[in-house]
């Protein structure tokens, strides 16, 4: 249980009281006509409540330009062999050696039939996947793991080609992973925005790579400077637009017993005591209310700037946990995941910005050991980027600033690997 959830049973343990029958029969009545108002502003103020207002939300495609259909042909079980590309690439293009360049056939040739339709996928521009949203958080996706192996795949193909003399296959590929991390930017999900970004990072750090290691072909600086200069920040409220409809199914899948399996809990998964308890002092129409109240709440906080925006996003936390104490199996699930934090645009920024520092490092002839990153600050506190070069590697950190202290900064490090290859078993 977390100190949020824990500050909140606190609360209601102190202002808990019992009310008469019939006043509870007016309770219920004004809380349902509450209820129905909140909904009604939350639809006003632009946040889906419905799986089909949510659905109105995503773009409509051609479907001659969609990738989706052809990703979501890659069985899962197919996909398995793209697992072994792992952390390959990078060892590839710093040490190109007979031992490391059978292991990238062997895989390549294993996975064939997997990149042959990655090949056609990455051709179409855009990106939509056929799912039951309706599940909520029982939505499944393992699209999202076979398109983040894909991504390093591409990146051990194009490292390949690279070690072979091939510079232009290689762009060709290092170009073709951060297709796919493009693609699934398009993802109206959180999940599917976060897995995004770990394909951009792949994609970026191997054109940093082949940037640093091949100095003598400027194609793969002139990609990666086209790239950082692509990036757009995501809008907080798009990449959160699912939030309402996934916290408000888990809230009735986590009623029955049936429902919970639905989310991963197990019949030994079991509330505290003393939430279990709590939940009868507060009914299910009240929790509801707060419920609401904090997503509208949380929603609004989006528009804020950042420093506005983290104390309203606790304060909205709160609220929401105080509304979720009705309904025990889904509070617990959902503070356990961390399912009501959100994310926030401006540590993509902050990304982009170390990507900057290491493009103008690549553009010396050797690796600085100093570099004037002044203009370079993040969006957080204003600190410039950090930059040294250690160990044969170019490193920068950029602070996210207080509201992540225990996370500490966004740190890139890009050359020779410091260990030598073991296979990922991630």
């Amino acid at each position: 249980m977390t100190t949020k959830l824990a500050v909140v049973i606190i609360a209601l343990v102190a202002g808990g009281v019992s009310l008469p029958l019939a006043q509870q029969t007016r309770t219920q009545k004004r809380l349902a006509a509450e209820l129905a108002e909140q909904m009604r502003l939350a639809r006003e103020e632009g946040i889906p409540t419905t799986v089909e207002e949510f659905m109105a939300t995503i773009p409509k495609v051609k479907p001659e330009e969609n990738a989706g259909p052809i990703y979501a042909s890659i069985a899962y079980k197919d996909a398995r062999t793209l697992r072994d590309a792992g952390n390959l690439a990078p060892h590839l293009i710093w040490t190109p050696n007979e031992k490391l360049k059978t292991q990238a056939r062997t895989i390549l040739t294993n996975s064939a039939k997997v990149m042959e339709r990655a090949d056609a996928a990455v051709k179409l521009p855009k990106y939509v996947f056929e799912r039951d949203y309706s599940l909520g958080m029982a939505l499944l996706m393992p699209e999202l793991t076979i398109m983040k192996d894909l991504t390093k795949s591409f990146a051990l193909r194009g490292a390949l080609a690279a070690a072979e003399g091939d510079h232009a296959a290689a762009l060709a590929d290092a170009k073709n992973a951060l297709t796919v991390a493009r693609h699934l930017h398009e993802e109206p999900i959180l999940i599917g925005y976060l897995v995004s970004n770990a394909c951009e990072a792949i994609a970026l750090n191997n054109l940093c790579n082949l940037s640093m290691k091949y100095r003598d072909v400027p194609s793969y600086r002139m990609a990666l400077a086209d790239a950082i200069d692509e990036f757009s920040a995501p809008s907080a409220r798009n990449i959160h637009r699912f939030k309402f409809i996934e916290i408000m199914t888990t809230i009735e899948y986590s009623k029955t017993k049936e429902g919970r399996a639905k989310i991963g809990l197990s019949e030994d998964d079991e509330p505290a005591v003393g939430v279990q308890a709590l939940s009868k002092r507060q009914s299910p129409e009240e929790g509801i209310v707060k419920v609401v109240k904090a997503l509208r709440a949380k929603w609004a906080a989006f528009e804020t700037p950042f420093a506005e925006r983290n104390p309203k996003q606790s304060q909205a936390e709160r609220l929401l946990f105080e509304g979720l104490i009705s309904f025990p199996h889904a509070a617990m699930l959902i503070d356990g995941l961390g399912s009501a934090q959100a994310y926030d645009p401006e540590r993509a920024v902050a990304r982009n910005l170390g990507y900057k520092a290491i493009l103008r490092a690549l553009q010396s002839p050797v690796p600085p050991t100093k570099l004037d990153t002044s203009d370079l600050r993040s969006p957080f506190d204003n600190k410039p980027v950090k930059y040294k070069f250690e160990k044969g590697r170019m490193v920068v950190e950029v602070s996210l600033g207080n509201a992540y202290a225990d996370r500490g900064p966004i740190r890139i490090s890009i050359g020779p690997p410091l260990e030598p290859h073991a296979p990922d078993k991630g």
